[in-house]
C-alpha cells in the first residue's frame, strides 16, 4: 500500500500476486478476465461514479507514471461501471477494503 504524493494526492496500490477472492471479483467488475501471469495495471476512481481504466501498455515505472499523469489531466478514457455492479461496492466497502 502506498498513500500519498508530493502534490498532495491520494494513491493507495493494491497488488495481488495470486488469484484471491478480491482479486477474481475485481478483475470480474473490470471486465479483465483470467489473469495471465503478466503484470496488469487497473486504476479505480470507483468515488466518481464507479469509474476504472484498464492500461493496455508496459506496466512499469513509466507506464504507471504515463497513467496517473493522465489521470491528473483528465486526460484516459474512463469506463464506469454499470449500475448493477456498483452495488458490489459497497460488498468491498464491508469487506474492510477501503479507498474503492
Amino acid at each position: 500500500l502506498v498513500e500519498g504524493t508530493s502534490s498532495g494526492d491520494v494513491i493507495k496500490c493494491y497488488l495481488a500476486r495470486s488469484s484471491g477472492n478480491v482479486s477474481e471479483k475485481v478483475r470480474k467488475l473490470l471486465r479483465m478476465g483470467k489473469a495471465e501471469g503478466k503484470p496488469e495495471l487497473a486504476l479505480l476512481d470507483w468515488s466518481n461514479n464507479g469509474n476504472f481504466y484498464v492500461h493496455e501498455g508496459p506496466v512499469d515505472g513509466d507506464g504507471i507514471k504515463q497513467v496517473l499523469q493522465r489521470f491528473r489531466e483528465s486526460s484516459l478514457n474512463m469506463a464506469q461501471l454499470c449500475e448493477c455492479t456498483q452495488s458490489h461496492l459497497k460488498t468491498f466497502k464491508e469487506m474492510g477494503i477501503s479507498g474503492l
